[in-house]
């Protein structure tokens, strides 16, 4: 002799509405004041990819990127040297680990660190 067990299990879900309750809420709101007026925005203007002009990299006046400044400070940093702060230009010390290499780096002068 054998028996089934049979079980229905639902768990609605937390992003569906168990009810259509929307409007009944809603309507609840507006009778109580909490409703807000949205201020109405003008439409976004589009910009297309083919009128863009590919400009290189650089920063202001034809300087290095971010990118370029903070791996020049790690670089120098992973080689056991001291190298110049980003933030403030003083000397930033190698920080290590309990390796022998460098996991990151302190400025002296401002405490900016780098890992």
């Amino acid at each position: 002799m054998s028996s089934a067990l049979q079980f229905e299990l639902f768990r609605p879900s937390i992003l569906a509405p168990a009810d259509d309750d929307g409007p009944r809420i809603a309507a609840r709101a507006a009778e109580r004041g909490l409703t807000r007026q949205r201020p109405s925005r003008p439409p976004l203007e589009v910009v297309h990819d083919d009128e863009r002009v590919a400009v290189p990299a650089s920063g202001p006046q034809g300087g290095p990127t971010l990118n370029d400044l903070v791996v020049g400070v790690w670089e120098d940093l992973a080689a056991h040297r001291t190298a110049a702060c980003p933030a403030c230009g003083e000397s930033m010390a190698p920080r290590y680990g309990s390796g022998p290499a460098p996991v990151g780096g302190r400025c002296t002068g401002c405490g900016t660190t780098i890992a």
